[in-house]
């Protein structure tokens, strides 16, 4: 499965993940999900990942999203940690149902960090437009503003606060993502290619008016079976 990179001013890195289920490939069938990790912590070192104890991503750097990987459909007990130690960083869980995409996604700061689980697969695919799924995590930042903008006029999404999430369908094309707070502009990307029928997760991460990797940033994604596996 290959990640796409939208744009050329977001570097996805990809980490390596691990199957851990003992069960065969006949049970995998019956049973599975799919589910990816995005680093979304500011300030937070690499971090390993465990599933029920069980080691499924390692190495993975700030701003990072892995490709979906299969894991057991149920319960799951998921922990963050400190690359290369035990130090736990980050504890939750989550139900994966069979066939389920999810994106598992850490996010704020070293001190106050949260866990969230999205199902990827919640909002259907349109034929004639592109759906994105916008997500707030860039902690410290005020209610944001994200304007779509091509052909038409500007597809508009106003004051999305931290930790939400919305969704929206926009004509596909080529288009300029622009990031504002009380319609000043702070954030901005050019030439961003969405495809009619096509699911798209747009991550707002980082910090704003800080310089370095843990800066500001949009992180684009298609979503779910949209992803070629």
């Amino acid at each position: 499965m290959k990640i796409t990179r939208l744009f050329t001013t977001t570097l996805l890195i990809l980490a390596p993940t691990f199957a851990y289920s003992d069960e065969t490939p006949k049970e995998k069938t019956k049973s599975i999900a799919y589910v990816r990790i995005l680093h979304a912590i500011a300030g937070a070192p690499s971090a390993d990942f465990y599933f029920d104890d069980q080691k499924v991503s390692e190495k993975i750097s700030f701003k990072t999203v892995t490709d979906y990987f299969q894991v057991p459909s149920g319960k799951t007990i998921i922990r963050m940690a400190a690359a290369g130690n035990e130090a736990t960083l980050l504890d939750g869980s989550a139900t994966f149902s069979r066939d389920g995409y999810y994106t598992i996604a850490p996010y704020g700061t070293m001190d106050k960090a949260r866990l969230t689980v999205q199902n990827d697969l919640t909002s259907k695919s349109d034929e004639k437009q592109a759906r994105i799924r916008v997500f707030h995590l860039a902690p410290g930042a005020p209610k944001l503003s994200f304007a779509f903008t091509s052909r038409q006029k500007p597809n508009i999404i106003k004051d999305l606060e931290y930790g939400e999430d919305t969704t929206k369908l926009i004509e596909p094309g080529t288009l300029i993502v622009q990031v504002g707070i009380n319609n000043k502009v702070v954030y901005a990307l050019p030439k961003v290619s969405l495809e009619a029928g096509k699911r798209y997760a747009v991550f707002a991460v980082g910090k704003l008016n800080l310089p370095g990797p843990q800066a500001f940033e949009l992180i684009i994604q298609t979503m779910g079976s949209d992803e070629k596996m």
